[in-house]
């Protein structure tokens, strides 16, 4: 009889609990079952989910945003547990990225049902892991200053606010770079390791030539001298206009990258702040079976999708 260990955040974007438990009792029916942990602010999920794998659950489950999926997801790296996500989150980046529903009800049926495993590649930095992205600069900022009462209450609005308040004091600074092994000094104002396309807001893309199961992580550095810059960067973006990203250097990273800076800047991953710069992350390819569809057009080629 598989089971399933679901964890869930009470406090992430779109979270609604009640609506989650009728859900689980609908759609994880026999021969599944199932046990509901709601997270508790303090509390390190770590070993409550070390505790399952242990005992032999067949998949977790994270229900919340990208910050849930990796809290979850970091507990089994290197493991056979499939990892299941329930979107509850205000961005759902990973989610969107890897073809997954947005409906509960579907996404529990995917979960339930017929679905395919991709393995999702990991940024390691220390102990630590993300699964979308880690960056400097301006995202960094709006992660430090907007709160998760504000994200409950507005969404998308509250990253916006604060990312207009954090565009005008950004800065160009000179960042070193040490990239599988070479050196090298850029000015930037935003400098991301990413995993996947989406630059922590879907269909926001720096680069489509980055899948989150391909071994491969990519630099992005935003070079813009000025606000004026920045906002023809975002602009370009939106639009989808890569032929004139003229400010944008992407650069492929094959094992690890270390990023330094003359001042401390703080580093944030999968939407939470894990410390300030210097720091050095590191590819961990086909860390985590995730659960995907198996109409998944964002998979690329046989290896990577079971």
């Amino acid at each position: 009889m598989p089971k399933a260990f679901v964890v869930a955040n009470p406090r992430s974007g779109s979270a609604n609990i009640d609506q989650l438990r009728g859900a689980l009792a609908r759609r994880l029916i026999d021969p599944w079952s199932y046990e509901l942990y709601l997270l508790q602010e303090g509390r390190d999920i770590g070993p409550v989910i070390k505790e399952h794998v242990a005992a032999g659950v067949d998949a977790v489950v994270a229900a919340g945003g990208d910050g849930t999926v990796r809290a979850v997801a970091a507990n089994l790296v290197g493991t056979e547990v499939k990892l299941g996500i329930l979107p509850a989150g205000t961005a759902n980046v990973l989610a969107h990225d890897t073809g997954l529903p947005t409906r509960l009800e579907d996404a529990l049926g995917l979960i339930a049902g017929e679905h395919d495993l991709l393995a999702l590649d990991a940024i390691q930095v220390g102990d630590a892991y993300a699964f979308l992205n880690l960056s400097i600069g301006l995202s960094a900022g709006i992660i430090r200053d907007t709160a998760s009462e504000d994200k409950q209450r507005f969404g998308m609005l509250a990253y916006v606010w604060s990312g207009a308040r954090n565009l005008f004091a950004a800065g160009v600074k000179d960042i070193d770079l040490t990239l599988d092994g070479e050196e090298m000094r850029l000015r930037a104002m935003e400098v991301q390791v990413a995993n996947c396309p989406s630059m922590g807001l879907p269909d926001l893309r720096a680069s489509t030539s980055i899948h989150p199961a391909d071994g491969v992580l990519q630099v992005v550095a935003f070079r813009a001298r000025d606000v004026r810059d920045y906002l023809h960067v975002a602009w370009e973006l939106l639009l989808g206009r890569r032929r004139t990203r003229r400010h944008i250097q992407v650069l492929d990273v094959q094992d690890e990258v270390t990023i330094t800076c003359g001042e401390p800047l703080d580093v944030q991953a999968d939407g939470d702040l894990i410390g300030c710069t210097p720091v050095t992350a590191r590819v961990i390819p086909g860390a985590v079976q995730l659960i995907v569809p198996r109409t998944q057009q964002a998979v690329r080629g046989d290896s990577q999708i079971r």
